[in-house]
């Protein structure tokens, strides 16, 4: 190897080792400021904690109030009535036993399995069929059924002002109200959506309900399907700890912790909250 060589390559060597130092500089000086950036993040992060800690170590107020009691009913009601699209069925010996003029039975069905229950229950029928079932905050208790007069219309051959004392009676403060549209030649166009008697029946039923205390789900079937079209809550369905006579009682009452976790579960909340909305699920 020549003289001319021997420095080519050292110079070579030399520019390689610059610029692997050049590299590992910009890498230190690139993480330092990342670094230095997470820990100035870290400090504000934690200033803004405290004065938020600060602003927010007292009770609510009455908008707060409001806010609260409105995200924590939703949140019951769309985790409470989460109904299945598979479940339960009805026995053939229930179904011929029924009385076409009504009768109160005992039920013991969880919520969620109802409306596929009462499907299959009134799947074959010919005319249609109106129900009520009566439910506490974890099951069903009874149910109400009564046949229409053909398979256009139904309604319920007892007074509302009974259901209503019927469900206070028994401490059931949700009713879910079902009816069936049996298959007919001139009506298969629509049988799975609301007639605008309905629509008027659920809304008279929903406001006559609330008004009394009770929430009422509205639904209908026909050939082994269902919808829900209809529905108003009123806060006796919920557990008392989530009514809000009880949330302004404990927020006067609650240590200065309490009060942070009740503002922590409000703090993100921007906006109107969105209107309850429930879910068929498929899983049994």
């Amino acid at each position: 190897m020549s003289f001319l060589e021997i420095c080519y390559t050292v110079n070579e060597e030399i520019k390689n080792r610059q610029s692997t130092i050049v590299g590992i500089i910009i890498c230190i000086i690139f993480y330092a400021i990342v670094f230095g950036l997470i820990i100035v993040w870290s400090i504000n992060a934690k200033k803004n904690e405290e004065k938020w800690i600060q602003e927010h170590s007292r009770p609510l107020n009455d908008d707060e109030l409001k806010l609260l009691y409105d995200l924590r009913f939703k949140k019951y009601i769309e985790n409470k009535f989460k109904f299945k699209k598979v479940g339960y069925r009805a026995t053939d010996s229930y179904r011929s036993s029924l009385n076409s003029d009504g009768r109160l039975d005992t039920l013991n069905i969880p919520i969620e399995h109802i409306p596929v229950f009462l499907t299959d229950l009134l799947r074959h029928k010919r005319h249609e069929w109106i129900a009520f079932v009566f439910c506490d905050e974890k099951n069903s208790r009874y149910i109400w059924l009564n046949k229409g007069p053909n398979n256009e219309k139904v309604s319920p051959k007892i007074p509302i002002e009974l259901l209503v004392s019927l469900a206070k009676q028994k401490n059931c403060y949700t009713i879910i109200e079902f009816h069936n549209h049996p298959h007919t030649q001139d009506r298969w166009w629509n049988l799975l959506g609301p007639s605008d008697q309905d629509l008027k029946t659920e809304k008279y039923l929903s406001e006559y309900f609330f008004n009394n205390g009770i929430s009422l789900i509205s639904g209908l079937c026909t050939q082994g399907m269902y919808i829900i079209y209809g529905y108003k809550f009123h806060e006796n369905s919920c557990p008392i700890a989530y009514r809000y006579n009880s949330i302004v009682e404990y927020n006067k009452k609650a240590t200065t912790e309490q009060h942070l976790s009740m503002h922590r579960q409000i703090r993100k909340k921007t906006g109107p909250i969105k209107p309850i909305k429930l879910k068929v699920i498929t899983n049994k």
